[in-house]
């Protein structure tokens, strides 16, 4: 998907050039220029009463449905209108399939509802997350495997990734990496939309959204691994974000956890990595850090890295971190160490 840069004089000009013809095969769902509320809910009862959905001959492409989504968008966030009487098609009867051409698939894969996400259009994904009749349709994967959670959380839009979350979608679905959105958002650091992911969903959120039908929230599964074995608390503490890392322990994340390459666990990405602050916090705040789990290879985190702050070497030699010298060597280490900072202050 190319993202589209215009002036407004050119993206009007455009607009009023484009032809889409109509037949039966695919549909974009949205319109193709901005029109008021009352024309737009004209237009609206007109589809309901053909009985088969208007479709595309040919694929919309990025422009076309750019200038579509932004036509929604702009008409939803018009102040001067009342939002209340702005309503998308109504799925009252059994025969109504006009929320179809909203989840059809472009050559790219893509549905109304990814493009909306990538042309950054809040309010026209919201309209078409309530629009879908099942939660299936949420999930929908694009070409490279992106469903449009992956895309909200690529896009930082925390609120779409919400309401995704309390609409149903799968949260644990994968791309062409092996990440779920949550692989994503610890990459990224991205705390609100990693809390957008994790947070339990409250009854008086789905009721806000008015969906069609009752959605069944899919557990979130903390230790599912990327194709790199990496757990979402590995991949953020690779990255170095305590922030999300706290937010998932908090959680329920296993902080035990050995990733599938190498069997490390965070405390020994932590030492490896020479992050003192990642290593005291993992130390000190909890208690439940078990300090005899090893690599793959046999190794302990003092057994990787030689060169870690000496404070935190004694508080893990005194939790019974085996390292590679003596005890005897690591209190004479010590002495010295301790001797050299009582010189220092004279």
């Amino acid at each position: 998907m190319s993202n589209v840069s215009a002036s407004t004089k050119g993206a009007s000009a455009d607009s009023e050039n484009a032809k889409i013809e109509i037949s039966t095969t695919v549909d974009s769902g949205v319109f193709s220029q901005e029109i008021s509320s009352q024309e737009c809910s004209g237009l609206l009862e007109q589809e309901q009463q053909q009985s088969q959905p208007m479709r595309l001959e040919q694929s919309i492409d990025t422009l076309k449905l750019s200038n579509q989504l932004r036509a929604v968008h702009l008409d939803c966030n018009d102040l001067s209108k009342d939002q209340n009487n702005f309503n998308m098609p109504s799925l009252a009867s059994s025969q109504e399939k006009s929320w179809e051409k909203y989840f059809d698939q472009d050559v790219n894969g893509d549905t109304c509802l990814h493009t909306a996400i990538m042309e950054g259009f809040i309010e026209a994904a919201r309209i078409l997350i309530k629009l879908a009749p099942h939660q299936m349709l949420l999930d929908t994967h694009n070409d490279e495997a992106q469903s449009p959670l992956h895309l909200a959380v690529l896009t930082q839009q925390w609120e779409i990734v919400r309401w995704l979350i309390v609409a149903g979608a799968r949260p644990n679905t994968r791309n062409l990496c092996g990440d779920s959105p949550l692989h994503i958002a610890a990459r990224k650091g991205d705390i609100n939309c990693c809390v957008a992911i994790t947070k339990s969903v409250d009854k008086r959120e789905t009721d806000s959204l008015d969906l069609t039908y009752v959605p069944k929230n899919i557990p979130m599964n903390l230790e599912q691994w990327n194709y790199e074995g990496q757990t979402p608390l590995h991949v953020a503490a690779l990255y170095g974000h305590i922030d999300i890392m706290k937010n998932l322990l908090t959680c329920g994340a296993d902080i035990n956890a050995r990733e599938g390459k190498s069997g490390y666990t965070v405390l020994h990405i932590a030492v490896e990595s020479r992050n003192d602050q990642m290593t005291s916090f993992l130390v000190t705040d909890w208690k439940n850090m078990d300090y005899e789990v090893y690599t793959y290879g046999g190794r302990s985190v003092l057994q990787l890295e030689h060169d870690l702050d000496y404070k935190l070497r004694e508080m893990l030699l005194l939790q019974g971190v085996p390292s590679y010298v003596s005890s005897e060597d690591e209190m004479s280490e010590s002495d010295t160490e301790d001797d050299a900072m009582v010189e220092s202050q004279f």
